[in-house]
């Protein structure tokens, strides 16, 4: 425990963050050109991060663990300025953040199954063998509601 004179390097004040996930999943050109020409579509709402509050002091270590879909990668997003929160304030105040990717060899594009099956091919298995493991894939990364849903709003 650090002493209250020990330097603040990130101080999280109320941050939440929030996702807007559009339900139109099969991404068709038609309903692309509708969604840029503002046609209704309806959207579900994911709190990825609620009212987060800590502090990290200078020489301090912070561990970040979770279940898949706990917010993990949105909270390292945040600390390293990748991504604004919806409320909420992020302060550093001493030293610097280095940002290494996350989830390298993903395209943030596509769904969670059309990664696994890039992915499973480049890796010289079959749309056969990668079917065949499909299920235990998304049981494993607890992915079994965005199956279909680009991974870039994960």
């Amino acid at each position: 425990m650090k002493s209250k004179n020990a330097e603040i390097a990130i101080s999280f004040q109320n941050v939440s963050k929030t996702y807007f996930i559009n339900n139109r999943t099969d991404g068709t050109i038609r309903n692309r050109l509708m969604n840029m020409f503002g046609a209704k579509s309806s959207y579900t709402q994911l709190d990825a991060l609620k009212n987060v509050s800590f502090e990290v002091h200078k020489g301090d270590f912070l561990g970040i663990i979770g279940k898949n879909g706990s917010g993990k990668s949105t909270l390292l997003k945040l600390i390293v300025g990748g991504i604004k929160p919806n409320q909420g304030s992020i302060i550093h105040t001493c030293g610097s953040t280095l940002r290494l990717a996350l989830g390298m060899g993903f395209d943030y594009n596509l769904t969670a199954r059309d990664n696994i099956y890039v992915n499973g091919s480049v890796m010289g298995l079959t749309f056969k063998e990668i079917g065949a493991k499909f299920a235990e894939i998304i049981e494993f990364a607890g992915l079994e509601d965005f199956i279909d849903t680009p991974i870039k709003y994960y």
